[in-house]
């Protein structure tokens, strides 16, 4: 007996067999762990300092370049970008993949505390934001 006649002699056998294996189809893909959007972390930290009143060639003088020779002492970083504007200041460092970047951020918040006495009196406290 062949497989075609043998689909046509037991038809409820075949049909029973085919409901099976698409039970176990959907059960299958239904515990399947695919994460469409998974939990991703890039490795970024800025660092935003606002002085208001001052320009922006003031603001990299006296607030960017002094922040990001500070900043460039901390370990793990790739790149280090600036950005001076009127009235504020942002640095922002990128870590290689795969940093805590809790650890980052505490040992950049460390690496602005012995510079931010030699800041200007009116600029805010510098904020680091993962």
């Amino acid at each position: 007996m062949t497989i075609p006649e043998f689909s046509v002699n037991r038809r409820i056998t075949i049909t029973m067999m085919v409901l099976i294996i698409t039970l176990f189809g959907v059960v299958a893909f239904e515990n399947l762990g695919l994460d469409m959007l998974p939990e991703l972390e890039f490795p970024y930290v800025s660092i935003i300092t606002t002085y208001e009143g001052a320009g922006p060639e003031e603001i990299e003088t006296m607030i960017t370049k002094p922040m990001a020779e500070s900043l460039s002492m901390v370990e793990g970083i790739k790149n280090i970008y600036s950005s001076s504007t009127e009235g504020m200041s942002a640095i922002y460092l990128e870590f290689n993949w795969g940093t805590n970047l809790d650890f980052a951020a505490q040992d950049a918040r460390e690496a602005l505390s012995w510079i931010t006495d030699y800041l200007p009196e009116n600029a805010d406290t510098p904020m680091v934001v993962k």
